[in-house]
């Protein structure tokens, strides 16, 4: 991958490429004769569509996470979905551990870890959550 992206931040480092990462870690795996699974732990995109500030207005994501502008709530839903269903079909897969569920009631939208929350600032659900909710389970 060239790690040219749509957006202009983040598109040179590759903890932003879910499935060339998982690639990268398996075949160090494979390098040092690992036959171990690999765990997944805080994965996520982060996404500030659908949040908003304690006035009631849209609000952004702070400062040096605006990348988190170009992805939508439903994109978000969509990624996390397709990483469970690339992580489903590898045999070489162990846990993954998504991140994180309530950041986005628990520090509202000052904070870019509340991008990545499965609730909105009012701790109502966000696609992504109910997406994961309704997805199948292997």
């Amino acid at each position: 991958m060239d790690g040219e992206t749509a957006v202009p931040s983040h598109n040179n480092h590759p903890s932003f490429f879910f499935k060339d990462t998982l690639a990268d870690y398996w075949a160090l795996l494979d390098e040092f004769g690992a036959a171990n699974a690999l765990w997944v732990t805080e994965f996520g995109w982060g996404s500030f569509d659908g949040f908003w500030d304690e006035a009631g207005n849209s609000a952004l994501p702070p400062a040096g996470a605006e990348f988190m502008t170009y992805v939508s709530a439903w994109q978000q839903a969509e990624y996390i979905t397709r990483a469970f269903e690339i992580g489903q079909a590898s045999e070489r897969m162990g846990p993954m551990v998504l991140w994180n569920l309530n950041f986005g009631p628990l520090l509202g939208s000052a904070f870019s870890e509340s991008g990545y929350s499965l609730l909105n600032r009012t701790g109502e659900p966000r696609p992504a959550y109910r997406t994961l909710q309704y997805a199948v389970k292997e």
